[in-house]
């Protein structure tokens, strides 16, 4: 998303599957989101028109209502974590909602195998490139995430959770 004075906010990343675009249907006309893919991707974009027919023939528009919900739940915890919580949380709590809706589980850790920058996260954390950059070689120093020799993304989610909890 972007600002009236033009600072990118990244609000989300979407996986295979999942909608987005869903603010066409608020009828404002003009588009307040973008969308930038990170890998090869292949969209399928539905007219607002023939996507509500849809909804409606396939009896799908109380699933969808959740959907909708869900997003705006989301939406405002991180809204709610900008506001009350500092930016190193903000960082453990993205990597850990990231390695559990992206990630891969194996017997001690979530590995993330997208590559998303220090300048990606400090998007979606709401604070600089350099202070993302200290926090994740803190997390790393603490044994809290890894990288492997792929530039994949180890967290330690119960580790980097009990962190979080301790520096509350």
């Amino acid at each position: 998303m972007l600002s009236s004075d033009g600072k990118e906010c990244l609000l989300a990343i979407h996986g295979p599957g999942d909608v987005f675009g869903e603010l066409c249907l608020s009828g404002l006309g003009t588009r307040l989101e973008t969308a930038t893919a990170m890998k090869q991707t292949m969209l399928k974009q539905i007219p607002c028109v023939q996507f509500l027919g849809r909804l409606s023939h396939d009896s799908l528009f109380e699933g969808f209502v959740r959907y909708l919900a869900v997003r705006i739940a989301d939406q405002q915890q991180v809204i709610a974590n900008l506001v009350t919580v500092d930016s190193e949380q903000r960082l453990g709590r993205t990597l850990l909602q990231l390695a559990r809706t992206m990630g891969k589980k194996d017997p001690r850790s979530i590995r993330i195998e997208l590559r998303i920058s220090h300048e990606e996260l400090s998007e979606m954390v709401g604070t600089t490139r350099p202070r993302i950059s200290l926090f994740m070689q803190r997390f790393h120093n603490l044994g809290l995430i890894e990288t492997n020799r792929d530039r994949f993304l180890i967290i330690k989610e119960k580790k980097l959770t009990d962190y979080l909890a301790q520096i509350a």
